[in-house]
């Protein structure tokens, strides 16, 4: 189980988008996000979409995969498309008028460019080993061929080790990363985002990590995959709920992919669901599928589509749409 959880952070990384427009003239066709923002039916995105569709102001930043994977940009009323760089990316995000991607036919080194394709400059050499990539602030995150965390500054100016454990995944949160450290037995890590400051939050096997207020919310791979909770001091330590209860219907068991939006939980085992952390006895499906990678970005859940996980669909978060919409 927990083997697949890198390939989907792999596979969030290099999905299909529908042709552009090219300046040459020549016209491609299905080209459903462009219809989705031409209808206006894209307007609630506000972050990233599974690391490949980023807003910034009135414009979208996307690879597009049926173009060799470059990445594109476009005005949010669906005009403007405009081929920004010439190789096979995945966007890590957007700061400050620059583009941070991973560049995939350079052996996935960090590259960045202006937000108009220009000044397309290398910032660190990945070796073909670098992934997971992650922007927080002034500096780039990313797990390397040795499973610890580096950072670069945003300019490729310094390059440092941030932890010098085998880590699995991290989330970065404020001033914190919080990691999974498969060098004692996946148990679940703290430290300051200098590499300061390492704490030991729990001693179970832990995946897919999640932030709610003080707490971290995860599964644990020792519980069926269910889910659990220990507040970001490593106190009070349990399940979401109590799964001894001979009440317990199952309804968290298996989970393969979990995150939190407001005070929502999101996860899927297989099917899309929801419970508030705070009432975890009321759970609502709201999705056929999405155990792939989701995101959640104003009124709607974005995931990858099975069977071939090509392409990107979306079911409202209060349950009214369970069959996905295809948004490219």
């Amino acid at each position: 189980m927990k083997s697949l959880s890198i390939v989907k952070n792999v596979i969030i990384l290099l999905l299909c988008y529908s042709s552009l427009i090219f300046n040459s003239g020549c016209q491609s066709t299905n080209d459903l996000f462009q219809e989705n923002l031409t209808a206006n039916r894209m307007g609630d995105i506000s972050g990233s979409i599974l690391n490949t569709i980023v807003k910034q102001g009135d414009k979208f930043y996307y690879v597009n995969d049926d173009a060799g994977g470059k990445i594109y940009s476009i005005f949010k009323d669906g005009t403007g498309k405009k081929k920004l760089n010439k190789c096979e990316s995945s966007i890590i995000g957007v700061k400050d008028g620059w583009i941070y991607y991973n560049n995939i036919d350079k052996k996935n080194d960090l590259y960045r460019m202006k937000i108009d394709g220009t000044e397309n400059n290398k910032l660190k050499s990945g070796d073909g080993y670098a992934y997971y990539y992650v922007l927080n602030g002034d500096w780039v995150y990313y797990l390397f061929k040795d499973n610890n965390i580096y950072r670069t500054k945003v300019d490729g100016s310094v390059t440092e080790r941030v932890v010098n454990d085998s880590v699995y995944e991290m989330n970065i949160v404020d001033d914190f990363i919080y990691y999974v450290n498969r060098t004692d037995g996946g148990s679940l890590y703290k430290i300051k985002v200098d590499g300061k400051e390492r704490t030991k939050l729990n001693n179970v096997d832990t995946y897919c990590i999640s932030i709610y207020k003080n707490w971290v919310v995860f599964l644990n791979y020792n519980d069926n995959n269910r889910l659990y909770k220990v507040k970001t001091d490593g106190t009070n330590f349990s399940g979401l709920i109590n799964y001894k209860d001979p009440s317990y219907n199952g309804c968290f068991d298996n989970v393969e992919k979990l995150t939190i939006d407001g005070d929502w939980i999101y996860y899927c085992n297989p099917e899309i669901n929801r419970v508030k952390f705070d009432s975890p006895l009321i759970t609502t499906k709201i999705g056929n599928s999405g155990s792939y990678g989701f995101t959640i970005c104003g009124d709607w859940v974005y995931f990858l589509l099975e069977p071939n996980m090509n392409k990107i669909g979306r079911v409202n978060i209060d349950g009214t749409t369970v069959n996905p919409q295809v948004v490219n």
